[in-house]
């Protein structure tokens, strides 16, 4: 198993491609969730996988019948692919996922602000041991160890 649970689960994902145009709507706006809308109409995303790049330009495409480019670049160290949309049925997408006039207005703290940070804790021994022995039954005691 290469790539671990976080592959395995993004292959799942990205084989089973939604055919209806409203989950396609939604695939598309979870993939640019943090996408950025140009005032002339157009969008930048960046993602981390060649395969989603992939998909985002179909539904981009199949959804809104717009053309996009992507090319890949290396972002400190890591592959990212940098994508543009023009069209401005991909940028109302855009702007409706981040209602900025709510999330940066003087009158609303500035709780729920979409941020590039994820607090990851680490699971508790018991969970582990749970998460391995649903996963693998047969699994020796002595393989928790290593």
């Amino acid at each position: 198993m290469s790539g671990g649970f976080t592959e395995e689960v993004r292959g799942e994902i990205m084989s089973r491609l939604p055919s209806a145009k409203c989950c396609r709507a939604a695939m598309l706006g979870g993939l640019l969730v943090n996408a950025e809308a140009g005032l002339d109409g157009s969008v930048m995303y960046r993602l981390t996988s060649a395969e989603a790049a992939s998909t985002a330009a179909k539904f981009i495409k199949s959804l809104f019948g717009s053309e996009t480019s992507t090319s890949e670049v290396n972002c400190y160290g890591r592959r990212v692919y940098v994508g543009t949309a023009g069209g401005e049925g991909v940028a109302e997408l855009v702007r409706s996922m981040l209602p900025r006039e709510q999330i940066f207005s003087a009158e609303q703290p500035l709780y729920g602000r979409a941020t590039n940070e994820i607090d990851l804790m680490p699971f508790t021994t018991t969970t582990v041991k749970e998460i391995l022995s649903s996963r693998n039954s047969d699994c020796p005691k002595d393989a928790l160890l290593a």
